[in-house]
């Protein structure tokens, strides 16, 4: 029997079809783990008659019909208010989980530093679906998150337990007392996007760990629920909005903030969704530094502290695709059993930055057998000095002819990485894009 016991919240809008998977294979968890937790199910204002096939059909699973859907933000949040567990488990419907789940999610709440514990999370075909092992911070002052093997098969390139960014809150487990002690998942974030990553933030500032265990495995049909019932225009805007909100109440170190608020300006000009969602988060800069000035006072770790702790990750465990560096300034890839120098920073930008790179002992770099050189990462995007954009293929550069054909590839401006010519040099040339 596991010794830690859970309420599992399951937040459902419309999803009975979903549910029909989801809570048999909660059940066989909960089962497989000794029994003992609690599953609550938040219905968001169903009209499908999701709350009765529930009842109907699994009478051993508690039912919150709420009378309107209030997003991820306030339906988990009503949820969490009525959780009688120590630790709650948060799913979304479009989830299902292995039968050891629970067993392997909830050990690591021995540790009472621990806030929160994310699985490994698997797309229905086997792809490793979340970016979030990483934490990086470049100098536009935009956050990225990056796991070695995302939107690859699974093939355990993260072998054990390690510290995370932040734990997704469709999928994750949660110390509910620290969850209370930061006010629940904030509401300037509603209805959706970012408010998981803001908690889990905060909980580092203070602190506390947040852990990935691939040991736990879940699998998530993504755009099934909330998402597919957005248009894909305002589902961006809300994005790009609580990314700048999370960004300016959080980040306290001078530096940062100050990169930040350079860029800013540039950025608004390079999308008009950019300069929209500006406006929107604009809207809400009071409550975002009242949000500020009301954690500050709990803060035990800076902004950069936590960067360079999650970038430090998985610890001990160096996983296939970690970026590494003894006492020198050289950087290497660790891949399969040796390492691969990289030539230059643009090189690196294109993989991640230096806040991503892992300081290592001279000993245990000299293990690693030196192999070739690192090449651009390939489909990266980047700019040369007279600001021709080119996609990387297979060892060659290919020219973008224009914005809108960057567009039409699906890409994006702010992946772009500067380069010299030089650098452009070691890429043989293309054809367009």
């Amino acid at each position: 029997m596991g010794k830690y016991k859970a309420t599992i919240i399951i937040l459902n809008w419309n999803g009975q079809h979903l549910l029909r998977r989801c809570l048999p294979s909660v059940i066989q968890a909960v089962n497989y783990d000794g029994g003992g937790h609690e599953i609550l199910v938040i219905d968001n204002g169903s009209t499908d008659g999701s709350a009765q096939f529930v009842l109907s059909n699994y009478p051993g699973v508690a039912v919150l019909p709420l009378p309107e859907n209030r997003g991820f933000v306030g339906g988990y949040n009503a949820g969490l208010a009525i959780a009688r567990q120590h630790l709650v488990v948060l799913l979304n419907n479009s989830t299902w989980v292995r039968a050891d789940f629970f067993t392997n999610l909830l050990t690591h709440f021995e540790n009472p530093d621990v806030f929160g514990v994310s699985p490994k999370i698997l797309t229905p075909t086997g792809l490793i679906e979340v970016e979030y092992l990483h934490a990086t911070w470049d100098g536009r002052g935009i956050i990225g998150q990056k796991q070695p093997g995302f939107n690859e098969p699974d093939r355990g390139r993260v072998g054990g337990p390690c510290y995370t960014f932040y734990a997704p809150g469709g999928c994750s487990a949660f110390n509910r007392a620290k969850l209370m002690a930061l006010g629940w998942f904030h509401p300037i974030y509603a209805p959706f996007h970012w408010e998981e990553v803001d908690i889990s933030y905060r909980a580092w500032k203070r602190g506390w760990k947040v852990m990935y265990e691939p040991r736990a495995v879940a699998w998530h049909e993504a755009g099934s629920t909330f998402s597919k019932h957005v248009p894909a225009e305002q589902n961006k805007l809300i994005w790009h909005r609580n990314r700048l909100l999370f960004l300016w109440s959080n980040l306290s170190d001078p530096e940062m903030v100050r990169q930040h608020h350079s860029y800013l300006p540039v950025w608004a000009t390079l999308d008009p969704l950019h300069s929209q969602s500006l406006q929107a988060a604009r809207a809400f800069m009071v409550q975002a530094d009242q949000k500020r000035t009301n954690d500050q006072p709990h803060w035990r770790l800076s902004d950069k502290e936590v960067f360079n702790l999650i970038g430090a990750c998985c610890s001990g465990v160096r996983p296939n695709g970690s970026l590494v560096k003894g006492t020198g300034s050289d950087v290497y890839l660790l891949e399969g059993a040796g390492k691969r120098h990289v030539p230059s920073r643009a090189v690196l930008d294109s993989f991640s930055n230096w806040l991503h790179v892992i300081p290592i002992g001279d000993q245990e770099l000299a293990a690693y057998p030196l192999m070739p050189a690192v090449d651009f990462r390939e489909g990266c995007l980047l700019a040369s000095p007279d600001r021709t954009a080119y996609i990387v293929s297979r060892g060659r550069k290919h020219p973008v002819a224009s914005l809108q054909r960057l567009a039409e590839l699906g890409r994006s401006v702010e992946e772009i990485i500067p380069v010299s010519w030089e650098d452009l040099r070691r890429l043989k040339e293309g054809g367009p894009a």
